[in-house]
């Protein structure tokens, strides 16, 4: 059967980032059609839904791609915005991080090593701060 499925999808797209979004957004939609009983979110959620299948069985490779690239193109803010923000929270939990009080670059120091000077890789402000 596997051997089947990967016999259909040669030469397809596939998914990638903007239809796994518009899949998502599709159930987000339609659990909302759930809660308010609003037929119009369930239609909708079913064109993105449809429209994300689409792509992902679509034979023209270059027209999805340029897609994707616009998509991830002007989400890139929220993206490492949302990475920065979920590395902070979960992630490197032996780091501290603070704003350079000149430039405003992050910077990345190790926890628990008490008052520590930092330079600014970018600026070269020096300031004293608490890990």
């Amino acid at each position: 059967m596997r051997e089947k499925w990967e016999e259909w999808m040669k030469g397809r797209y596939g998914a990638d980032a903007f239809s796994n979004f518009l899949a998502r957004f599709a159930v987000v939609l339609a659990l909302i059609a759930l809660i308010f009983h609003r037929q119009i979110f369930s239609a909708i959620a079913l064109a993105f839904l449809v429209y994300s299948l689409f792509r992902i069985f679509s034979r023209n490779l270059s027209q999805r791609a340029l897609e994707n690239r616009r998509y991830l193109l002007k989400t890139q803010g929220l993206r490492n915005g949302f990475q920065k923000y979920k590395r902070r929270l979960f992630g490197e939990k032996g780091y501290k991080y603070f704003p350079c009080e000149n430039c405003g670059r992050e910077l990345r120091v190790p926890k628990h090593k008490g008052k520590i000077k930092i330079r600014c890789p970018k600026c070269k402000h020096e300031m004293i701060k608490r890990t």
